[in-house]
């Protein structure tokens, strides 16, 4: 069985049955797999011989026929080196016969990691599209989602989409597949994939901007003239001082358009680095950060003193520290506050069965109506017989005027 641009998911899942509790729900049964291995940064990252391992599984897979088709992909760097898998199978099949396959890949001790919360981090996670992606997913998109950082680094999609159609199709250290193009792939089913390949890196620079800031005067001046003039924006924003050249460079990053004006420009031809941050795009304070990471490393070249614009990284670690400090000092706060009320509701209950205790020890019966009372200095009579016993009276007056 082979795949190509139109092969759609085999969904196998049952639903729940009308008046059915939630523990009788099926679970996902589809043959769109995958396998997610992201050790915690502690662990230093998914090691290189994880990596074979999970390839010669993935080979083995698909030798047995148990895989048709499925990619590896691996990210990152040092401690936040990751890889991805993803499978197309024979057979529709829960998650956990996957995840029986690959979880023993990786050693015991690097499966779980406690942080310092407590909080536990699983490294093998294996999973299924969910119900809503289910309805129009396609092999192809499936399946380029562990290669979306092939896309990194080409300034419009015809670009990468040439890049792929030329492409050898040979496996390299980042880059794997298993069953793909056994049977040829021709340049109609090439282009879909590679354009699903682009759609996930763009979904993939919407969550985190890597900033890398190279100097060149001739093409710098080019690509920003370029892009005011493309743009319908003033060429005389382009002026030579870090603060005006770094408002344009952030907005040719904020750029939304299919073309992206600094990717040539800043990775490939120009060797010198002089600087590199990493921001998420859900921060509140995103171009603040951009404008002014751009505006330093362009103070370093133009060879001029700035005031920092937003905390440095070290600072923005600090306050994130001390604010977990101060979070664990309220839960500390706020567990003594509960374990003081309810040791003051031990004690006011223990107190209260004392003083029961002791007025029960002291009541017994009147000895006229057999009421159980306490008398004033006596405990056989009580306040209704209290003056009708003349004797008890005297009994009582006479101990008294002994004393």
């Amino acid at each position: 069985m082979s795949i190509n641009r139109d092969t759609e998911i085999i969904d196998a899942t049952t639903t729940k049955k009308s008046g059915t509790s939630k523990g009788n729900l099926n679970h996902t049964t589809t043959n769109f797999h995958t396998v997610c291995v992201n050790p915690h940064n502690a662990l230093g990252g998914i090691h290189d011989s994880e990596i074979l391992a999970l390839h010669n599984q993935a080979v083995k897979d698909h030798n047995l026929g148990w895989l048709i088709c499925g990619t590896l992909g691996v990210e990152g760097t040092k401690c936040q080196r990751h890889g991805h898998l993803r499978h197309v199978i024979e057979t529709p099949s829960e998650t956990h016969v996957t995840k029986e396959r690959y979880e023993p890949l990786i050693d015991s001790k690097r499966q779980v990691h406690l942080d310092k919360s407590g909080k536990k981090n699983i490294t093998v996670h294996c999973s299924q599209p969910n119900k809503g992606e289910r309805k129009h997913l396609r092999a192809f998109t499936h399946l380029a989602y562990p290669w979306k950082y092939m896309a990194q680094g080409y300034d419009t999609l015809n670009d990468f989409i040439q890049y792929f159609l030329e492409w050898d199709t040979k496996d390299t250290p980042k880059y794997r597949s298993y069953g793909l193009f056994d049977n040829g792939m021709n340049d109609e089913d090439k282009t879909c994939f590679a354009t699903a390949i682009w759609n996930h890196w763009l979904k993939e620079k919407d969550k985190v901007i890597p900033i890398f800031i190279r100097w060149s005067d001739e093409e710098y001046n080019q690509v920003a003239m370029e892009f005011l003039q493309e743009n319908g924006m003033p060429v005389d924003k382009w002026q030579p001082t870090p603060e005006a050249q770094a408002l344009v460079i952030a907005a040719m990053y904020f750029h939304t358009g299919e073309k992206q004006y600094l990717l040539t420009y800043f990775f490939k031809r120009n060797p010198k680095l002089h600087g590199k941050i990493i921001v998420k795009k859900e921060s509140s304070d995103i171009e603040a950060i951009v404008y002014s990471a751009v505006c330093k490393e362009l103070a370093d070249v133009h060879d001029v003193k700035l005031v920092q614009l937003v905390p440095t990284k070290i600072t923005s670690e600090r306050v994130k520290e001390l604010e977990e400090e101060l979070k664990k000092c309220k839960v500390a706060s706020q567990k003594k506050e509960l374990k003081l009320e309810e040791c003051l509701k031990k004690f006011y209950a223990y107190r209260g069965k004392t003083r029961k205790r002791k007025r029960d020890e002291e009541m017994e019966q009147c000895d006229g109506c057999g009421l159980t009372t306490h008398g004033p200095c006596t405990s056989s009579i009580c306040h209704k017989h209290w003056e009708d016993d003349s004797e008890e009276l005297e009994r009582y007056y006479d101990g008294f005027s002994s004393d």
